[in-house]
């Protein structure tokens, strides 16, 4: 995969780590995703499904962030964001912002899609 392609990947995923971490980590997050994808990428059969799966190893180094700030509170404590209030339209704007990610990652997986053989394509 070029690096335009890993560009636009990174732009796609980034508003889903933005919105779990704190901001301060957000880069080092989505790289270490963008890591994960990178090393296990040959596992995908599906070309179709690369969206899907990127989702999942983004949404799990979330996690294992998060598993890593409880083992070791001292790293940072919980999140600052934890006591700001949430309302139904930050509800919308992280629906919206949802929304937007998933068309990106839509768009990124049609252009893989696009790149398989043929026979591949459906």
């Amino acid at each position: 995969m070029d690096a335009g392609r890993w560009s636009e990947l990174s732009a796609a995923l980034r508003p889903l780590v933005a919105r779990r971490v704190p901001a301060g980590d957000v880069g080092d997050v989505l790289n270490d995703a963008l890591l994960r994808i990178h090393r296990r990428r040959d596992a995908v059969r599906d070309g179709e499904r690369f969206g899907a799966w990127a989702w999942r190893v983004t949404r799990s180094a979330v996690a294992d962030y998060h598993r890593g700030r409880a083992r070791h509170p001292s790293a940072g404590g919980p999140d600052e964001r934890a006591d700001e209030p949430c309302d139904a339209a930050d509800d919308a704007a992280a629906e919206a912002a949802r929304e937007s990610v998933e068309r990106e990652v839509a768009r990124y997986v049609r252009t893989l899609v696009e790149l398989l053989p043929e026979p591949y394509r459906e």
